[in-house]
């Protein structure tokens, strides 16, 4: 947490404070909310719809063909749905959002060009969530289409870190202005009330305890998803044998 700065906006005087974490520490808390979130989507699935849909119920070749190109899209729609809520939420026009891609962390962003209301950054930040995530999931529980599974899974867990930064500030007036952070996960926030910020306190330092903690657990799942695919794989290649 970086010290306090004052910021005048008309006549108020503005705490600031810089409300966010490491890339480093993102990716401690992200161990966990991948593992859980894997995990209850997978059960939920496999109770209405079996196991077998997960293994068999999908082409070998579609997912080569696709998965790159839906990947990369997915992607791109993620940045303009936060930047498309940051706009429309505030009454901005949609120019208001600088979008690019940061060379260092290899990510896309979306980008507001001034502060706006922590009410709308909190919404902008889960809505890529629910857009892509967890609306195709809820669809693939009612239908049992195992690539809307795949897909809603997939972009629940890439929103890991939309979750984290909506986690720092949940307790932060809605009406308080918030800017981005340029550098890390998070943003500024400005605030006239003094206690408010003074309460607010980041948890980067269990950061690495999740990453000890979870890390097998992880590993468990990528060895998981790796055995299905590679069990595929071997079918398909004994098919032609």
């Amino acid at each position: 947490m970086e010290p306090e700065e004052e910021q005048s906006q008309g006549d108020a005087q503005l705490k600031k404070l810089d409300l966010s974490l490491s890339f480093d520490e993102i990716g401690g808390y992200a161990l966990p909310i991948v593992f859980y979130i894997t995990i209850i989507f997978t059960t939920a699935f496999v109770i209405y719809h079996g196991f077998l849909p997960i293994i068999f119920g999908w082409s070998l070749s579609d997912f080569v063909l696709w998965s790159l190109p839906i990947l990369l899209t997915g992607i791109v729609f993620h940045e303009l749905i936060h930047g498309i809520c940051f706009a429309l939420l505030s009454g901005k026009p949609l120019s208001f959002v600088k979008y690019g891609f940061d060379k260092a962390t290899l990510t896309p962003y979306a980008h507001c060009k001034t502060p706006i209301a922590a009410w709308v950054y909190k919404v902008g930040a889960l809505m890529p969530a629910i857009i892509l995530g967890v609306f195709p999931f809820i669809v693939s529980i009612a239908t049992g289409n195992p690539y809307l599974f795949f897909f809603g899974t997939f972009f629940t867990t890439a929103a890991c870190g939309d979750f984290i930064v909506f986690w720092i500030i949940k307790n932060v007036n809605n009406k308080a202005l918030v800017e981005d952070h340029p550098k890390k996960a998070g943003c500024y926030i400005y605030t006239e009330n003094t206690a408010e910020v003074k309460e607010i306190k980041l948890p980067g330092k269990k950061a690495h305890f999740f990453q000890k903690v979870y890390r097998i657990p992880f590993l468990f799942l990528v060895a998981c998803t790796g055995a299905i695919f590679g069990y595929r794989v071997f079918r398909a290649i004994s098919f032609y044998l």
